[in-house]
């Protein structure tokens, strides 16, 4: 149960390596902020698995706010000119997919 937006997730790491490497010498702050809402976002996914109720749909909504601050991470790497958008459109395009699969979800718990 919810493996595709927990794997979504974990690629979603997976492909910021190298970016988050290039940020994190050009800013330590942002890249630690990015690392910690990716992170989160795929912790908050995995333990929504053993959650009922309210509970689950407050991690979903944790997860979803992960999403959002990650995006404006990029932005703002972005905006500072620490990484362009031609590296960043591929973590944004796994971002969008993982926000449609999460408004999925929250919808489906009857909120």
């Amino acid at each position: 149960m919810y493996e595709a937006e927990l794997e979504v997730a974990v690629k979603l790491v997976s492909l910021l390596r190298a970016p988050l490497e290039e940020l994190s010498r050009r800013d330590r702050s942002l890249a630690s902020q990015m690392r910690r809402a990716t992170c989160t976002l795929a912790i908050n996914l995995n333990e929504a698995r053993h959650r009922r109720g309210k509970e689950r749909e407050a991690l979903f909504r944790e997860a979803a706010e992960s999403v959002a601050e990650a995006h404006t991470v990029l932005y703002l790497a972005e905006t500072f000119g620490h990484l362009t958008v031609e590296i960043t459109q591929p973590a944004r395009e796994l971002l969008n997919q993982e926000l449609v699969m999460l408004s999925s979800l929250t919808d489906a718990s009857g909120h």
